[in-house]
């Protein structure tokens, strides 16, 4: 494992441990934005009715403002760099489902 993805898995796990209420409420959120989801596979989104689509969602995950800031405090300016592209991107969402927005990737 790179030394960039440990960094990540320390921070996410303190970030959990202290803030618990804050992993609840994510929780509820994320079943949320995943029942809006026209296709779960593909994180299409619908309208609240569910009978149209609304948007296109491509984001793979989605992550309380909290975590955000710890994670940019954090990491390097070459991990913040590394932490926005596509694999990376790919494995927090593997790595942390519960901020995962599509049910696969």
């Amino acid at each position: 494992m790179t030394e960039l993805k440990e960094k990540i898995i320390n921070i996410v796990e303190k970030y959990a441990k202290d803030n618990p209420q804050e992993i609840e409420l994510m929780k509820e959120h994320m079943a949320k934005v995943r029942s809006n989801l026209k296709d779960s596979d593909l994180a299409v989104a619908t309208n609240e009715g569910g009978n149209d689509t609304m948007a296109i969602e491509r984001a793979l995950f989605e992550i309380p403002e909290t975590l955000l800031v710890l994670l940019l405090a954090g990491l390097t300016s070459e991990e913040q760099m590394a932490w926005k592209e596509k694999d990376t991107a790919r494995w927090f969402a593997r790595e942390f489902p519960l901020f995962r927005i599509p049910r696969n990737i």
